[in-house]
């Protein structure tokens, strides 16, 4: 439990951490005061000026009309500036600790009249653009590592032709529901009105269906999604199969072609919609997997017929895991240490992860130490395995944007520098300076002429680079941003292929593989080496692999305990190996145990995700960071939406999404983790996590958003659910469930993040925002300014929370009146909904059994109030809402009639009820 303190104006004051108690008596309950807590403050305008946290450091606000200045626990700044609207304008980098801080780099924005953002501007003049049209769907976008790019629309907001920088078009197409149907390549323009059967050159790529028979309780879902190659054949499939609650029991890949076969895996869930069971592909024997949970829904145990995987799981008060036992013995005990709430530069942090064999003979497998600085990153690490032994220690220095500038060997005596790393302001990495080498400068700007594409600029793309594993080495990129040509010592000579989609399908030159996606853009099979020592790789998620070395076919079953891999077994005919797996905490794969917990193979990773190996060699190529290890060239990563080489540093080819364009260093599209790698990772190749929580998938300067931003950020993200909604089988319920967890992730409490989900859906906020909402939607219904607002429908929900007109709006227009008023809101909320749901005589006078009525509507605002009351006094967290709101909207509840009864009134409207109704009109 936690327990907060609001001030007079009902803003957040004193949160505490979580704690338990060892008893829970009925009734109230006093706060533990005395536990650790993070304070606020607040100025007269209710903007937040200072957090404290529990370890006594603080991030400092300050305002100076349109500037809001951040100051980290550091004493580092950076500073945000609002144009009229609550736009962000300006951000402004600075050097040094305040209060002697410089100027470093100043990024300028700027925005149409709808308030779209068209122009980013960094401080060395780089510019990237973009065009939207009246109904603000963007139109075009001119990019510095993406080129030029253009989109086109139908009446209905849907995306049907898209023109990449190569001047390769693909065409979408769509249902009669506008879900995607399919898409189509094409080298010219003009987009047939139904997709067109192969012809040549101009490909299918991909086609889905929905709601096809024997997949379950399918209607309204995603049944089927086929790839095709560049011949026009079908590549791979994958079916899907649901239960009544909309839950994937069942999944089929088809993976054609060599080394490829059928992959089955199936699923099972309890009434939690927690996974109970997972049937991994396999035959002539299915392994059936299951999980059982702690009393606070923790995985606990992970087990099969006779075999133990996790024996037993424990949990400190935050949730957090301090002890997991492998093995049925059990084998292997991983334990946790975190620091104090308080420990000043530890505030709850991981601070150590060791594991030890428990069968004979025992002893030590692995011991990782973590040291921090006050902001979180890491500032020291050691890492101990029995052999050798003496321990690997590495620090670890950074500079005032938080990214890596030193490494130190760590040595029993004095540290000395290992490598050093400089900038530009830009985030692009210029040079790395190892001990005892001369500096290894990475250049950028124009590209050699004697590139497949000739003498292209990109911003950040390097386009030659002295490493150590490397050597001098020379690159090539496509107008895209992707790499296309890699050249080492002026002699090996690599080159890279795409299909129209941006996705490597082939490595060439002196070294080779090839690699297939499925219609969602994932990798399904990927081949290494020429022939005749082809190892060819297919992937039924990330769960089962079936490998082919020429006739000899083996399967890898990967075993999870809460989403953190921990055992994989390797069947080859009649041979079963059995490894237990152990990482460290940013999820890199550092050790391999034997069945017995044998030690076979211990990895330590350097800052950019070069391994040493300590002894032998991984059994799993899910190595650093978690991430998928490729046996090509000097070993790249397989990120999900992109590949990375960690000899570089760098990622090959440009991201194609900006998740934060507020950060100027997150405008680099070729940077790995904003160049903090030590600390966070890369679970999708898109944005940096330090965790595994949603919450965590940010970084310093991301959470510091104002108001203005973020809701900016919401729009846009609330505009995209809407595509899924009309296109792709997404129900109103999971779009809105979505967009409170994007909201999350900016950090802020449920009542700030209810406001800011308010206006994005209700166009207003505030304890008002019930009587605000009737407002809009009456000038707008008079002739008024159109709110365009998003519009989810009005699926996924229960029958009896069935309004008919916009579900999301109807009910967040309750919970924030009461998230933010209380029972102040909720007594408005009460009464403004019993006036307007009587409005309409025809409607509110019918008997509440019958579909359609207001009495719908009412009950639909009645649970939006709970929730909002709920979010209000802290009952349900930031984390748990999405839960709240599927369980309690899409669930079974009791009918409308018999709610309406159970009040003991009768069927409303009474009399008085009535007689207040017609002297409101």
């Amino acid at each position: 439990m936690r327990n907060r303190v609001y001030d007079i104006m009902g803003q957040l004051a004193r949160e505490s951490v979580p704690y338990l108690e060892p008893t829970v008596p009925g009734g109230y309950l006093t706060p533990n005061w005395s536990q650790p807590a993070t304070h606020y403050t607040y100025d007269g305008l209710g903007r937040i000026t200072q957090v404290t946290h529990t370890d006594g450091s603080a991030v400092v606000t300050s305002y100076d009309r349109w500037t809001r200045s951040v100051v980290d626990e550091n004493g580092h700044q950076r500073s945000y500036a609002s144009d009229a609207f609550g736009q962000l304008a300006q951000v402004r980098e600075y050097t040094g600790t305040v209060p002697t801080v410089s100027l470093y780099a100043t990024t300028n924005y700027a925005y149409d009249v709808l308030g779209h953002l068209t122009v980013v501007t960094d401080t060395t003049g780089v510019t990237t653009t973009m065009a939207y049209d009246p109904l603000g769907h963007k139109v075009a976008m001119h990019d510095p590592d993406m080129g030029n790019w253009q989109y086109s629309y139908d009446p209905v907001g849907n995306l049907v032709r898209q023109m990449d920088a190569r001047g390769q078009y693909t065409c979408s197409y769509y249902d009669g529901v506008y879900r995607l149907q399919g898409k189509h390549y094409r080298s010219d323009t003009n987009c047939p009105a139904t997709i067109p059967a192969f012809t040549g050159q101009d490909g299918i790529m991909a086609s889905y269906g929905y709601d096809e028979a024997g997949s379950g309780a399918s209607l309204g879902r995603r049944t089927r999604a086929d790839a095709y190659l560049a011949d026009g054949s079908l590549s791979n499939r994958a079916t899907w199969a649901y239960d009544l609650r909309g839950r994937t029991t069942r999944e089929a890949r088809v993976i054609n072609g060599s080394g490829g076969g059928t992959f089955i895996t199936e699923w099972g869930y309890d009434a939690a919609d927690r996974q109970r069971w997972l049937k991994y592909p396999g035959t002539p024997t299915v392994e059936q997997v299951n999980t059982d949970y702690t009393a606070r829904g923790l995985v606990n145990r992970v087990f099969a017929s006779g075999t133990d995987y996790v024996q037993d799981t424990t949990y400190d008060e935050a949730g957090r895991v301090i002890q997991r036992r492998l093995g049925s013995l059990p084998i292997l005990e991983t334990s946790f240490w975190y620091y104090g709430w308080a420990d000043v530069n530890g505030r709850g942090r991981v601070g150590s992860i060791d594991t030890r064999k428990l069968s004979v003979p025992m002893g030590e497998i692995q011991s990782l130490h973590y040291w921090y600085d006050v902001v979180g990153n890491v500032s020291r690490m050691s890492y101990q395995t029995p052999d050798p032994e003496a321990p690997i220690g590495r620090g670890y220095q950074y500079d005032a944007l938080n990214r890596l500038t030193r490494v130190n060997l760590m040595s029993p005596g004095t540290p000395y520098l290992l490598e050093s790393y400089a900038y530009a302001e830009s985030g692009n990495l210029v040079a790395r300076y190892p001990e005892g080498a001369p500096g290894y400068d990475y250049g950028y700007g124009a590209q050699a002429a004697d590139c497949p594409e000739g003498a292209l600029a990109k911003a950040h793309a390097v386009v030659a680079a002295v490493t150590l594993t490397y050597g001098p080495t020379t690159y090539c990129y496509d107008q895209n941003g992707n790499l296309r040509r890699q050249i080492i010592g002026g002699e090996k000579v690599f080159w890279f292929d795409y299909d129209a989609e941006n996705h490597l399908t082939e490595i060439s030159g002196d070294d080779a593989a090839t690699f297939v996606y499925d219609a969602d853009g994932q990798r399904v099979k990927a081949s290494f080496g020429s022939a005749p020592n082809i190892t060819i790789v297919a992937y039924a998620g990330n769960h089962f692999e079936q490998q082919t070395v020429g006739s000899v076919v083996s399967t890898v079953k990967t075993y999870f305990a809460g989403g953190v891999r921990v055992a994989m077994r390797t069947q080859t005919g009649a041979s079963d190996v059995l490894h237990w797996l152990m990482s460290d905490a940013l999820g890199s794969t550092t050790t391999a145990t034997g069945a017995n917990g044998e030690l076979v193979a211990s990895t330590f990773y350097e800052a950019w995700g070069e391994s040493i190996p300590v002894v032998g060699d991984l059994p799993t190529a899910r190595r650093f960071t978690g991430q998928t290890h490729d046996p090509v060239i000097a070993g790249i990563y397989y990120y999900g939406a992109r590949y990375y080489d960690p000899a570089l540093g760098r990622f090959l080819q440009a991201d194609t999404i900006v998740p934060n364009p507020q950060n100027p260093q997150s405008l680099n599209r070729y940077s790995n983790v904003l160049n903090n790698p030590v600390k966070y990772r890369d679970p999708s190749g898109h944005i940096p996590c330090y965790g595994d929580a949603p919450d965590e998938c940010s970084w310093a300067g991301y959470k510091d958003q104002p108001a203005g931003a973020r809701r900016h950020s919401l729009r846009g993200y609330a505009r995209f659910l809407e595509k899924q909604v009309q296109k792709n089988g997404m129900t109103a319920l999971d779009a809105m469930t979505d967009l409170w967890g994007f909201a999350s992730l900016y950090g802020k409490d449920a009542v700030t993040t209810s406001e800011d989900v308010s206006y994005t859906l209700v166009g207003s906020g505030g304890t008002m925002t019930l009587l605000g909402g009737f407002i809009l939607k009456g000038q707008e219904f008079l002739g008024g300014a159109p709110l365009n607002l998003p519009n989810f429908g009005d699926t996924g929900f229960h029958l009896n929370y069935r309004d008919r007109h916009n579900q999301p709006y109807h009910f967040w227009a309750n919970v924030n009146t009461t998230a933010q008023g209380g029972n102040l809101g909720e007594g408005i909320g009460l009464v403004a909904n019993v006036v307007h749901e009587m409005a309409d005589p025809s409607e509110a006078l019918k008997p509440p059994q019958e579909r359609g009525t207001s009495w719908e509507d009412y009950f639909l605002s009645l649970k939006g109030l709970e929730m909002g009351q709920m979010l209000h006094s802290g009952a349900l967290t930031v984390d748990q809402a999405g839960s709240w709101m599927q369980a309690n909207l899409s669930a079974p509840v009791e009918p409308a009639y018999d709610f309406w009864k159970s009040t003991g009134t009768g069927w409303w409207p009474s009399v008085w009820m009535q007689q207040a109704v017609d002297l409101f009109r």
